[in-house]
C-alpha cells in the first residue's frame, strides 16, 4: 500500500506507476504518466497534475467518509485523465484543468460540482449518469453531456462548449438558473 500524506505536493520526476491501494492526503505532480491500479482513497482535496503524460484510475477513486473531498483533474494537451470505476463516494466539486481531456468511460459521477476550465470533459462521450448537486460550470471547456442521465440540483452555467450528446439533463433543484449558450 502507499500513504501520501504529512505537508506539501509530492512530485515524481518521470513516471508514477502505484500497483497497490493508495491512501492520497496531497497534491501529486508527475513529469510523466500517472497509472493507479488498485483503489486510491483520497484524504483532502487533491490536484493530480501530468505535465506530459495521462493520470489514469484502473479501480476506485473515493473521497475518505465523513467529509466530500475536492478532486482536479490537470493534464496537458493531447494527454488525459480518466476512470475505470464509478466516480460517486464522498466527492465534492471535481475541476478538469490544462488543455487535455477527462474520459468518463461510461462511469456513474456524483459530486457536488463539476468545473470545466479547459479541455473536454467526458471526451469519449459514453454513458453513465451524473448527478451534479450543487454547480455546473463550464469556462473555457467542453463538456460532452453523457448519453445517459445529467441531474443538476443548482445553477447551470456554461462560458465555453455543452453537447448534450443525445442525453437527457434534468433539473431536478428548486429556483435554478441556466445561464449561457446552451441547446438541448
Amino acid at each position: 500500500n502507499l500513504i501520501l500524506s504529512g505537508t506539501g505536493p509530492k512530485t515524481a520526476d518521470g513516471e508514477l506507476i502505484v500497483t497497490n491501494n493508495a491512501i492520497i492526503g496531497n497534491n501529486i505532480t508527475s513529469t510523466d504518466s500517472q497509472t493507479y491500479q488498485k483503489a486510491v482513497t483520497v484524504t483532502a482535496g487533491v490536484i493530480f497534475t501530468s505535465t506530459t503524460g495521462d493520470v489514469i484510475f484502473q479501480d476506485a477513486l473515493e473521497g475518505e467518509a465523513g467529509s466530500d473531498k475536492d478532486l482536479t483533474f490537470s493534464v496537458s494537451l493531447n494527454h488525459k485523465a480518466s476512470i475505470a470505476a464509478d466516480l460517486v463516494n464522498n466527492i465534492g466539486k471535481i475541476t478538469k484543468h490544462g488543455g487535455g481531456d477527462f474520459d468518463t468511460n461510461g462511469k456513474n459521477i456524483s459530486s457536488i460540482g463539476l468545473t470545466v476550465e479547459e479541455g473536454t470533459f467526458n471526451k469519449d462521450g459514453k454513458a453513465g449518469t451524473w448527478d451534479v448537486d450543487v454547480v455546473a460550470t463550464l469556462q473555457d471547456g467542453t463538456v460532452d453531456a453523457t448519453s445517459g442521465i445529467f441531474n443538476i440540483s443548482d445553477a447551470f452555467t456554461t462560458l465555453g462548449t455543452f453537447n448534450h450528446n443525445n442525453g437527457t439533463v434534468v433539473l431536478d433543484g428548486t429556483n435554478q438558473s441556466i445561464w449561457g449558450n446552451i441547446v438541448f
